[in-house]
């Protein structure tokens, strides 16, 4: 097969001029055309993609470039571009690898062909993934089997296209995104685990869920570099998403599964505040980090809002979040006041309903609690431990919650 590519190599133009002639219900479809594009579906051979990720790049990149110059994009190209995309990812020995930045890996590192011809390249990708998938795409039953490096490859390769995506000329005000919308779909059913923190920091799924925070840390970054702003800050409909929707859309599933770690309270408490919370909103003094913030705290609004007539558990790891993350009195830190609005209805309704949620369905009110968050039934009061010197006791916060009245829950 490397040899086939490299013969390719020097034929694949006039392939792709044939392949692109278009076809007409009214005559038919000239036979080498037809046998041109037969020829490009094959390309999409898995295995032939393999080989040309580990051992004849400069195929795909003279492919890819050619139809970027002759703006051939009605080839059926998606299937070779989703695969040869999963090859260079999932081949830590690929080329792909040698270009992570100029300090790492020298000129491969600062020329980037590879990541900028593939990954970088916002129209092309863009139309692949309309067409039917993309280089970044991932299908979910390949995702568990990626190792910390490949995560790693992915989220640059996202941000890659996030970036050319920021930058393009081309981009109109309201397109959707089909590439940018699976990538957030990639990043969000990051599944993180229980279990020993030795294990579980050395895990895929923990790597992921590192990579998913830095995305979206690095996408806010972008953002401020190019000075973009959101168009619709109150959006009504699924239509008026734009990029800063999908970043809060990520940043909100990273609150969530950090919740499903249940460890001692200082792990607890590394994940779900030093990881998960500060990582994301480093730079917080930003318009950029602030538009995102509105519409995570949107999210978390409408997660809460309805906790008092139905509460499951989701709602009540997030009412626990916000409860530990946030405090239960207000914070001069930046980034905490622009969500003081949450921090104050997750206070509101862990008062005044927590007690009921308590008596009528425990263990949801059990998920509420998460590391150095507990509660205190005898004096009906959540406490949250801090840590302390060697020798002292620890410091603690309390929040007093309203006693559980069976005739006014009637009433109701």
């Amino acid at each position: 097969m490397t040899a086939l590519a490299e013969e390719l190599t020097k034929t694949i133009d006039k392939i792709l001029d044939a392949a692109s002639h278009p076809d007409a219900a009214d005559r038919a479809t000239p036979a080498h055309c037809m046998i041109a594009k037969r020829l490009i579906l094959t390309l999409a051979d898995s295995r032939f993609c393999s080989v040309v990720a580990a051992r004849c790049p400069g195929f795909f990149i003279h492919l890819i470039s050619y139809i970027q110059e002759k703006d051939l994009y009605n080839v059926p190209i998606f299937q070779f571009a989703r695969n040869i995309g999963n090859a260079f990812i999932r081949d830590t020995g690929s080329a792909f690898y040698q270009e992570d930045g100029y300090y790492w890996t020298g000129l491969f590192g600062h020329a980037q062909p590879i990541t900028r011809t593939l990954f970088g390249n916002y129209k092309f990708v863009e139309h692949c993934a309309a067409a039917g998938g993309s280089p970044l795409d991932i299908e979910p039953w390949q995702r568990g089997g990626l190792t910390s490096e490949q995560w790693h490859g992915y989220t640059r390769a996202a941000l890659a296209f996030f970036r050319a995506r920021t930058q393009s000329k081309d981009l109109q005000a309201k397109q959707h995104s089909f590439a940018l919308y699976r990538i957030r779909t990639t990043f969000e059913h990051c599944f993180l685990p229980d279990g020993d923190f030795t294990q579980l920091n050395v895990s895929s799924e923990f790597a992921k869920f590192k990579c998913s925070v830095d995305f979206v840390s690095s996408a806010i970054h972008i953002l401020e570099k190019e000075g973009k702003r959101s168009r619709v800050l109150r959006r009504h409909d699924a239509g008026e998403e734009d990029d800063f929707d999908h970043l809060a859309a990520i940043a909100f599933a990273n609150i969530l599964n950090s919740t499903n770690v249940r460890q001692d309270p200082s792990t607890t408490w590394s994940v779900l505040h030093n990881l998960a919370w500060s990582n994301t909103f480093r730079h917080s003094n930003t318009h950029q980090a602030r538009d995102v913030a509105f519409k995570l705290r949107r999210l978390l609004y409408n997660e809460l809002k309805d906790l008092d007539r139905y509460a499951h558990f989701g709602r009540a790891r997030i009412l626990g979040y916000c409860l530990l993350v946030f405090g239960f009195k207000a914070s001069p830190v930046e980034r905490d006041v622009l969500f003081e609005p949450i921090r104050r209805l997750a206070v509101r309704l862990a008062v005044r309903h927590y007690e009921r949620i308590r008596k009528h369905q425990p263990r949801v009110a059990q998920a509420v609690l998460m590391g150095p968050l507990s509660y205190d039934p005898d004096g009906l009061r959540f406490v949250r431990t801090y840590e302390g010197q060697l020798g002292t006791e620890p410091d603690r916060a309390y929040l007093s919650v309203t006693p559980y009245d069976p005739s006014a829950a009637s009433d109701r």
